[in-house]
């Protein structure tokens, strides 16, 4: 009897060595993930601003030969302005991103709206510059896109990680709260094709 319960109690030691080594490690194992997932999350984030700066910048080329070519939207022109102005606000002051995205997506708008009023003055085509910031702008766009994606991967496999069993239960206390999605903004499902 001696020896049995010598047996079971080392059994028991290791057992519990497991469990208390698992409850050390888990957490720790974890949090690791998680932090290192947030920082991809971020890293996505920045890779978003920096090609909607890209945007941003080629902006006032555009518009200048929109004017050039005799065009003048003002309204178009203000509107533009205004939403350039917004998100670059946005991005200086580092807004969340639900509100950088909010701001993204005005701009889109607004510069839709100028790629439309060209896309009705044929006379634009003739402007070798309008042609070559369209090109820049279409590469552009294709980048955004592309990081967006990228993106909304990241935050997709981060809000996974802290919602599945176990880690739902770890995620809260360390502090980790589900990243929003990039989303489109509304009516932006069917987006106006421009002719380049």
């Amino acid at each position: 009897m001696d020896r049995l319960g010598c047996v079971v109690g080392v059994g028991v030691l290791i057992l519990l060595a497991i469990v208390l080594c698992a409850a050390v490690v888990f957490p720790w194992s974890f949090y690791n993930q998680v932090v290192s997932l947030d920082t991809q999350v971020d890293n996505a984030w920045a890779n978003v601003q920096v090609e909607l700066q890209r945007r941003m910048d080629l902006v006032p080329n555009l518009v200048a030969v929109v004017q050039e070519a005799g065009i003048h939207e003002e309204e178009v022109f203000n509107t533009l302005a205004d939403a350039r102005a917004k998100l670059a606000g946005a991005i200086d002051q580092d807004a969340p991103t639900d509100e950088q995205a909010i701001a993204a997506n005005e701009f889109e708008t607004a510069l839709s709206r100028l790629l439309a009023l060209a896309e009705d003055n044929p006379e634009l085509q003739a402007y070798q510059s309008f042609l070559q910031l369209q090109q820049q702008l279409q590469e552009i766009e294709n980048e955004v896109r592309g990081s967006r994606r990228a993106y909304n991967d990241r935050v997709r496999e981060y809000n996974r990680t802290i919602r599945l069993f176990p880690g739902n239960l770890l995620a809260r206390p360390f502090g980790f709260e589900p990243h929003i999605f990039f989303q489109a903004a509304p009516g932006a499902e069917e987006a106006p094709e421009v002719e380049f």
